[in-house]
């Protein structure tokens, strides 16, 4: 499938990143019109969460980002205050807001 710098596209409507997945590739791989889920397996650094948030979530709302990694509320990760919800064996995040992403 189509490769992003460090996020490649798992199916048509999948794509799973990784930590060396920069900026622009967030930024190009936004506007797939297809993409549903955003992904990682494995722990990325919150400079990453900081580019997903302020690149992708902002071009994508639609899209649902999910991680393994559990994130406590009041963490640095994703956001402050951020709320957890399980889908599947992934979790799910929820911005405030109710913004899924």
């Amino acid at each position: 499938m189509t490769r992003f710098g460090g996020i490649h596209m798992i199916d048509a409507v999948r794509a799973q990143f990784d930590s060396t997945a920069t900026e622009r590739d967030f930024r190009e791989v936004a506007d797939q019109p297809s993409l549903k889920t955003l992904q990682c397996a494995t722990p990325v650094p919150d400079k990453t969460w900081d580019v997903i948030n302020e690149v992708f979530c902002t071009a994508r709302p639609d899209v649902e980002v999910l991680r393994r990694r559990i994130c406590v509320e009041g963490s640095s990760s994703i956001a402050d205050g951020v709320f957890l919800e399980e889908a599947g064996d992934a979790i799910g995040i929820l911005l405030q807001g109710s913004q899924v992403c």
